[in-house]
Order: structure tokens, then C-alpha cells, then sequence
């Protein structure tokens, strides 16, 4: 089973905010048994600002274990 996370991104939206939302969901696939699947609605910001976020995505706990799919 998979429980999905939708999350509208707006360019004067904090990035940490973001960056909690994806780890929330991250935490919680670790130890639900359903996957969880955050998706980020990224059509109302710049290519700056989706930069930023995935570089800090990177750094972020359990990066290694994250699979980020972009699509367009």
C-alpha cells in the first residue's frame, strides 16, 4: 500500500519548510508498513529555487536512501 504526500511549492515558501514535509514522509516510510511518496508541485517556482531544495535534499539525513524523481 502507498500513501501519498502532495506539496504545492510557491517561490516565497521557506525551503525548510519543504525540506521537513520530505523528511516527515521519509521518517515515516522508515517505519510504516505502507511507502509513502511525497510529490512537490515545483510549476510556480524557479529553476533556482528547485537548485537549492534538491542541494539540500542531499544533505539531509538517509539522502542515500532517498530516490528523487523529476518530472516535467
Amino acid at each position: 500500500m502507498t500513501r501519498e504526500i502532495d506539496i504545492r511549492a510557491r517561490e516565497e515558501m521557506p525551503l525548510g519548510e519543504i525540506r521537513n514535509a520530505l523528511q516527515k514522509a521519509y521518517d515515516e516510510d522508515r517505519t510504516a508498513d505502507e511507502d509513502v511518496v511525497a510529490t512537490v508541485d515545483i510549476t510556480e517556482v524557479s529553476g533556482e529555487w528547485v537548485a537549492e531544495l534538491i542541494a539540500g535534499l542531499r544533505e539531509a539525513e538517509g539522502a542515500e536512501a532517498r530516490t528523487l524523481t523529476v518530472e516535467m
